[in-house]
C-alpha cells in the first residue's frame, strides 16, 4: 500500500481513477458497475489526500460527498428510504455550505465594505485585471457585488421550501455564479461539484414547496397550523429548553476548565489598584531607573520574556496585563486619561520608581506616548518596537484593512473559545520561538474569552481615544526615542516605514535611535531569539543616561541617533 503513494506507482491510481470516472459516464444503467466505480473513486480519495496537501479545498471536500451520497443512493437495497435519505443529505450539506460562507463572509467588514471583491481581484492567483480596473473604477460596483454574493449564498437553503418555478430560477442563478467564477477566478472544480448537486436539491425541494397560490401565503397558514397544536408547542419549548440547558452546561464547564488550567500556570504576582486586580511581572529595587513594558494588541506579559532574559539582571523592569487581558481582572484600560491614571497608579502600588524607559509593542506604543504626555517629568525614552502611530488608520489602506480583520478576529475568538473543547490554541501568531512554559502560558491567556473581549473592546478606544491622544505627545527635551522597526511590516506596506521615521523624528538629532530589522515580522521583534537583541539593544541605549554608557560593541551601532 505505502508503494502505491509513490511515484511512478501513483501514476497508476490516478490512471484507475480516470477509468473509474469514465465508466460512470458511460455505464448506462448497470447498477452494479456504478457501484464498484462509486467505491474506487470515493476510496481513493483518502489515498490522494495522504499523499499530497494539495486539493482539499471545499470543491474537493464537496466532490467527495458527492461521491459518498452517490453511493449509498446505489446501495443495493429495494428500500427507497435509503435512496431519499441520500438525496436529502446531499442538498442539506449544499445548502449548509452555501449559507456558511453567506454569514461568514457577512461577519467579515472588509466583505461588508466591498474591498473583498478588489483584494481577490487584484491577485494573480484569482484576480482578472478587466474586472480589477471595472472595480477600481467604480468602487460602489464592488459593494454592489459582494453583497448580491453574500445575499445570495445565506439566502440559499430558501430553495428547498421555494415554489418550483422559484427554485428553478435560485439554481439556474446558482449556475451562473459558479459559471462566472470559473471565467473570472478560474474555480473550475466549484463549478463541476457544487452544480452536482442542484439535481438532489430539486428533487428535495419538490417535495418541500408549497402547493400553488400564494407560497407566503400557504407556507404562513401552514407553519400556523402546527404550531396552533398544543402537542406541537410542548414538544418545541421542551426541546428548546433541553438544548439551551445542555449547551449552556457544557459552555460553562468548558470555561471554569480552562480557567483552572489558566490558573495553574500564571507567573508573577497581582497588585491590588483601585480595587482591581491587575497582574504584574516585575524584579525591582528602591531606586530607578525602571523598564515598563506596554503589550500589543492581544497578548499577555508572558510575551516578553525573551527580552527581559537578555537586559542585565540588575535591570529594574515591570511588565502588566491591563485590566481583562491575560491574568489581570476583567474589566477595560478606557480612555487615555484612565490608562494612564491606571498606569501611574499601578506603579507606585508596585514599587517602581523613575524615571522610567517606556517599552510598547504595536498599540503599547501608542499608549506609552499618552502616559508620557502626561508625566514627561517621570520618562527617560521611549523603545517603540513596531509600533503603532496616530495616524496609520487614515493614510495606510493596508493598516485599516488590518484593523477590520483585527476587530473580526476578536469577536469571532469569544465565541470559538467559549464553544471549543480542544487544546488551547495561539491563533494567527507564532510563539514556537518562547520556552515551552512561557509559549503554555501565552496559549493558556488566547483561551479565555474575556481575554479577547477586552481586546475587541481596546481596539475601539485605540481609533476612539488613544491615538488621538497619543498625537498631542511632544517630548521634553532630554527624551530618548529608539523606534524598532520589523521589515516584512515594511515589506507589506510602504507607508508603514515612514510612519516609522515620523516616531523616530519626535526626539531631538542626536536623541533618537532607529533601526530596521530585516526577516522580521511583527512579532518577532520582541519574540525571536535573535531579532529581540535590537529592542535589548534599543533599551540599554535608551537607559544610558541614568546608567552610564554601554560597552564598545553596542555603542558602535549609535550612528543612527
Amino acid at each position: 500500500m505505502e508503494r502505491t503513494l509513490w511515484y511512478p506507482e501513483f501514476l497508476g491510481l490516478l490512471g484507475l481513477r480516470g477509468v473509474a470516472n469514465l465508466t460512470l459516464a458511460i455505464g448506462g444503467d448497470n447498477r452494479a458497475v456504478r457501484t464498484g466505480a462509486l467505491t474506487f473513486i470515493a476510496s481513493s480519495n483518502y489515498l490522494v489526500a495522504a499523499r499530497s496537501a494539495v486539493g482539499r479545498d471545499g470543491s474537493d471536500q464537496m466532490a467527495v460527498v458527492n461521491f459518498l451520497c452517490s453511493l449509498l443512493e446505489k446501495a443495493p437495497t429495494e428500500d427507497t428510504k435509503v435512496r431519499e435519505a441520500a438525496s436529502v443529505a446531499l442538498a442539506g450539506h449544499a445548502c449548509l455550505s452555501y449559507f456558511i460562507s453567506g454569514i461568514t463572509k457577512i461577519a467579515s467588514p472588509v466583505w461588508r465594505s466591498g474591498e473583498a471583491m478588489e483584494l481577490v481581484l487584484r491577485t494573480r492567483t484569482y484576480g482578472d485585471r478587466t474586472w480589477y480596473d471595472f472595480v477600481r473604477r467604480h468602487p460602489g460596483s464592488a459593494r454592489a457585488l459582494a453583497w448580491s454574493v453574500m445575499a445570495a449564498e445565506t439566502l440559499f437553503p430558501l430553495v428547498l421550501i421555494a415554489p418550483r418555478r422559484v427554485a428553478q430560477t435560485m439554481l439556474f442563478g446558482g449556475a451562473l455564479f459558479h459559471v462566472a467564477n470559473a471565467r473570472v477566478m478560474g474555480l473550475n472544480r466549484f463549478l463541476w461539484s457544487y452544480t452536482a448537486t442542484y439535481p438532489a436539491i430539486a428533487r428535495v425541494s419538490r417535495s418541500l414547496s408549497p402547493p400553488s397560490g400564494s407560497p407566503v401565503k400557504d407556507l404562513t397558514g401552514a407553519l400556523v397550523r402546527q404550531l396552533g397544536r398544543s402537542g406541537v408547542r410542548r414538544r418545541a419549548a421542551a426541546l428548546t429548553a433541553a438544548a439551551a440547558v445542555a449547551v449552556g452546561g457544557a459552555v460553562w464547564a468548558n470555561l471554569r476548565n480552562k480557567k483552572a488550567k489558566k490558573r495553574s500556570v500564571e507567573p508573577g504576582r497581582t497588585v491590588v489598584v483601585s480595587g482591581r486586580r491587575i497582574h504584574v511581572q516585575d524584579r525591582l529595587r528602591d531606586v530607578g531607573p525602571t523598564v515598563v513594558f506596554e503589550n500589543g494588541l492581544g497578548l499577555p506579559s508572558s510575551v516578553w520574556q525573551r527580552i527581559i532574559d537578555g537586559l542585565p539582571k540588575d535591570t529594574n523592569y515591570l511588565a502588566y496585563d491591563r485590566p481583562g487581558t491575560g491574568w489581570s481582572a476583567p474589566g477595560s484600560a478606557g480612555g487615555a486619561q484612565d490608562y494612564a491614571g491606571t498606569l501611574r497608579s499601578l506603579l507606585e502600588a508596585a514599587g517602581a520608581r523613575p524615571p522610567y524607559v517606556l517599552v510598547g509593542h504595536s498599540v503599547g506604543g501608542v499608549l506609552i506616548q499618552t502616559y508620557a504626555r502626561r508625566h514627561p517629568e517621570e520618562v527617560l525614552g521611549l523603545v517603540l518596537l513596531d509600533a503603532g502611530h496616530h495616524g496609520q488608520f487614515e493614510r495606510s489602506s493596508h493598516q485599516r484593512g488590518q484593523l477590520a480583520w483585527a476587530r473580526q478576529e476578536a469577536l469571532v475568538e469569544v465565541l470559538q473559545v467559549c464553544l471549543s473543547v480542544s487544546e488551547p490554541a495561539t491563533p494567527g501568531r507564532n510563539f514556537s520561538s518562547l520556552s515551552p512554559e512561557q509559549g503554555k502560558q501565552v496559549a493558556r491567556c488566547l483561551d479565555d474569552p474575556r481575554h479577547w473581549w477586552s481586546t475587541y473592546r481596546e481596539i475601539r478606544h485605540w481609533t476612539r481615544s488613544w491615538a488621538g491622544d497619543s498625537a498631542r505627545h511632544r517630548p521634553s527635551d532630554g527624551t530618548r526615542i529608539a523606534v524598532v522597526t520589523a521589515g516584512e511590516s515594511v515589506r507589506a506596506d510602504a507607508v508603514h516605514d515612514e510612519l516609522q521615521r515620523e516616531l523616530a523624528e519626535l526626539a531631538e538629532p542626536g536623541r533618537r535611535w532607529r533601526r530596521t530589522v530585516s526577516g522580521a515580522d511583527h512579532h518577532d521583534v520582541l519574540m525571536h531569539a535573535e531579532h529581540s537583541k535590537h529592542a535589548v539593544e534599543a533599551i540599554l541605549w535608551s537607559l544610558e543616561p541614568a546608567r552610564g554608557p554601554i560597552d564598545d560593541r553596542r555603542g558602535e551601532h549609535r550612528e543612527h541617533g
